[in-house]
């Protein structure tokens, strides 16, 4: 029997950067089981183990870090401001690097067995979101989500803590970031956070090798064995496949997947990764295994948390048999000890831990990081919105296409507007509340009315609560716009910026897309014609739309770019290469 400690569950309310504010009352080394804490969210996303017997240290989006002794008995809370987004050892064991998505910082920490120490700190790209260290402990990559930049920095763990940053270089990526690995001394694999791209760059040079895809999407972790192969965790959307209960049952229209991609076909830029890829299938028909997240690798098992369904997989690398452990709600992360007989499985949306013995494939605790709120609206909504039991199977969640609530960009062929055979592209739901109407055909003028459809006809959930349809409509009122590409990088032109709305306004861009939202509540025939017919659209929100890989109803245009040079999208007149330069930064800053 797993020894359950605490159980509550709660969410947060957007997905900007918590507050430092929200943990500034936190006292370093509070022992939370012994002192009045008042209950907080913490949000857990990332661990590591110190040494042999060092604690796990636990990173928190609410901007703090939880030391918890190997036997679980002592768990101790330390504020370190703004948002951590992970962490990572430095060789050695003694230090920790902790990426800070709030202050965009990278901050080196020095752990001891109930407290953490700033020892210095770096600003990096806007948004860090994952961080690595290569195999001599020379360099460190960073990779920052809405900036879409990798930061490299010169790093000297052996000398003074003061002194351990060097010079830094940024890398502008082609897509917005979430992993990043060495695959040697000078070349890092940096994954797509929303859909399959796979960008190696070239320390050295500080240049981009090669941008190769994969058909996949929320490539949510990478590990490499030791035996020369990268494995990613992942998901597939076939455009093919139908939101109807025998194509979600027998894989046909989404997929839970490990691949294995050799290292040396990584690096060789001409190899065909879709022919050298292994992959290994999460869950079957009739056990669902919703969003695979973490892996770790062990010499004869690979761990994987199945982040939809509140599980440990354990899969047997030689006869890929599947065994699982009940974790908590998102589990989001792995730290194996050194051992490999003992595994902590870090519970998002539970603010605990999961202890998993490996050998007996068991739960032996679950450890509360502290005292939490009451749930409300809000939180059971984000907790459904991540919930692949509420699917057929439990094979998907709404997360599963909608990764962490923006868009995979890849298109789904659902009955959002009442027929099958015209896929649409998933779109974003970040900021989308305030845009009424809903759906590509704009059918929709109740957020709840597009909710209860999704539930009902795409994911097909049985015995649909009411309740569940407005937590979730709650939770996604709380999503802002993502920042633009240009301001995460702090490029935007004011003056050029301005010369582009006088184009857009001019232009007639203004007909579909009015200023505040940039929507409108009505559907236009823009010469777009789907499959079975429709020409008539609802236009999309602008705000937020750089951090968009497609575009259009069926994805047709690979960026904003081509929407003006390729598609003229509703242009009234042939616009100058000035003025189109105008228009795209104009674009560009919303």
């Amino acid at each position: 029997m797993c020894r359950q400690l605490t159980t509550r569950m709660f969410g947060i309310t957007s997905h900007r950067p918590l507050s430092a504010m929200s943990c500034a009352f936190l006292l370093a080394s509070s022992i939370f089981a012994g002192d009045n804490v008042e209950p907080h969210k913490r949000r857990p996303v990332t661990a590591v183990l110190i040494g042999e017997d060092g604690p796990l240290i636990v990173g928190n989006r609410c901007g703090s870090v939880s030391l918890i002794s190997r036997d679980g008995q002592s768990v101790h809370e330390v504020s370190l401001g703004g948002e951590i987004s992970d962490l990572c050892t430095v060789p050695g064991g003694s230090l920790v690097l902790a990426s800070d998505f709030g202050e965009h910082e990278l901050i080196l920490l020095q752990p001891t067995s109930d407290t953490v120490k700033v020892a210095n700190r770096i600003a990096v790209a806007k948004y860090p979101v994952d961080a690595a260290i290569s195999p001599t402990g020379q360099l460190c990559c960073v990779a920052s989500l809405w900036s879409r930049r990798l930061t490299l920095i010169e790093v000297d763990f052996a000398a003074d803590p003061d002194s351990a940053f060097g010079a830094t270089r940024t890398v502008d990526l082609p897509c917005a970031p979430r992993r990043v690995a060495f695959l040697d001394d000078s070349n890092v694999l940096v994954t797509d956070a929303f859909g399959g791209r796979l960008v190696v760059v070239d320390t050295v040079s500080g240049r981009i090798r090669s941008v190769r895809e994969l058909a996949a999407h929320n490539i949510r972790d990478v590990a490499l064995d030791g035996n020369g192969d990268v494995w990613l965790t992942h998901q597939i959307l076939h455009p093919k496949g139908r939101t109807e209960r025998e194509h979600i049952h027998w894989g046909i229209l989404l997929e839970n997947r490990l691949t294995a991609l050799p290292v040396t076909a990584l690096l060789d830029d001409g190899a065909d990764l879709k022919q050298i890829a292994r992959r290994t299938e999460v869950g079957e028909p009739g056990r669902g295994a919703g969003d695979p997240d973490a892996i770790a690798i062990t010499s004869d098992r690979l761990l994987v948390t199945l982040a939809g369904t509140g599980e440990l997989a354990l899969i047997d690398r030689v006869g890929v048999r599947e065994r699982r452990v009940v974790t908590g709600p998102r589990p989001v992360a792995i730290a194996v000890d050194e051992t490999h007989r003992r595994a902590y499985v870090v519970n998002s949306l539970d603010d605990s831990i999961t202890v998993v013995d490996l050998d007996s494939l068991h739960c032996l605790e679950s450890i509360s990081l502290g005292p939490t709120p009451t749930t409300g609206p809000v939180e059971r909504g984000e907790q459904a919105f991540f919930n692949a039991d509420l699917s057929h199977h439990r094979w998907m969640s709404c997360h599963s296409c909608h990764t962490d609530n923006h868009t995979n960009n890849r298109l789904a062929d659902t009955l959002g507007d009442g027929r099958y055979g015209n896929a649409k592209r998933v779109p974003s739901l970040l900021g989308s509340a305030w845009t009424v109407p809903w759906g590509w055909d704009g059918s929709k003028m109740l957020l709840d009315d597009q909710v209860r459809k999704s539930l009902h006809s795409t994911m097909h959930v049985e015995n649909l609560n009411e309740q569940t349809v407005t937590d979730i409509g709650a939770y996604l009122s709380t999503l802002d716009p993502p920042p633009s590409v240009s301001d995460a990088r702090e490029e935007q032109s004011n003056s050029l910026i301005a010369a582009g709305r006088r184009v857009f306004n001019q232009s007639g861009c203004v007909r579909c897309h009015q200023p505040g939202q940039f929507t409108t509540t009505g559907s236009f025939d823009v010469g777009l014609t789907d499959e079975t017919g429709l020409n008539e659209f609802n236009p999309p929100s602008l705000l937020g739309v750089s951090q968009r890989d497609r575009l259009f109803h069926d994805g047709r245009a690979k960026s904003l770019d081509a929407v003006v040079h390729e598609f003229g999208h509703q242009l009234k007149a042939t616009l100058s290469p000035q003025e189109i330069q105008q228009l795209l930064a104009f674009l560009g800053s919303l």
